[in-house]
């Protein structure tokens, strides 16, 4: 295999991983997107806050899904499961929801801080690749991010399981964008700057 054939194979793995999420999406999870909507009308009538909460390279993912969902004007930040065990959980308020990202479905960081929790069950939602795991089953929605395999040759590193979590995040920011009616014009008032907000002014 040529150097050129490993990218390739890497980029063809992460896509078939995308359209295989999509079809869960349409197949599987009509409930679960029809909840999402509820949620997001709840959390924008409340001014409550999405929270992203993950470790490791989901936890990198967890902070771009928040940076996302502020520029589209519902306020969002990213909760480091083990600085929340120590203090961080002040900034949770029960009308908050919070989504965890997780590949294994089992990650200890999260399952400690679990317990400590004042969010119900209803505002919790799971992009998860074990959806029957000890985390998604404390989730009152949960988004299937599952991969047959990671692009990384030796099946370990997160590549493809990482693109689906940030894909899925990406699909539910759109959705909200879809809820708002939100223009060219509102996005700019979030993103005044470089040449995007340019653009948009």
């Amino acid at each position: 295999m040529t150097h050129s054939n490993i990218m390739a194979n890497v980029l063809k793995l992460e896509a078939a991983a995308l359209l295989r999420a999509a079809e869960f999406i349409e197949s599987k999870h009509s409930e679960d997107v029809l909840r999402l909507t509820v949620l997001f009308d709840q959390l924008r009538a409340s001014g409550s806050s999405i929270i992203f909460c993950g470790v490791g390279k989901s936890g990198i993912i967890a902070q771009k899904c928040a940076s996302t969902f502020t520029s589209l004007g519902l306020p969002s930040f990213y909760l480091h499961p083990t600085e929340a065990l120590h203090g961080d959980l002040g900034r949770v308020r029960k009308s908050d929801a919070i989504v965890f990202l997780s590949k294994s479905g089992t990650t200890e960081e999260i399952l400690k801080l679990l317990p400590f929790l004042n969010t119900k069950k209803e505002l919790r939602i799971g992009l998860i690749g074990a959806a029957q795991s000890a985390i998604g089953k404390e989730c009152g929605i949960v988004f299937d991010c599952s991969v047959e395999k990671e692009a990384c040759i030796n099946n370990q590193a997160p590549t493809t399981s990482s693109t689906v979590a940030l894909a899925m995040g990406d699909a539910m920011a759109v959705l909200l964008e879809s809820l708002m009616g939100l223009s060219k014009e509102g996005f700019a008032i979030n993103h005044p700057g470089g040449i995007l907000g340019k653009s948009l002014r």
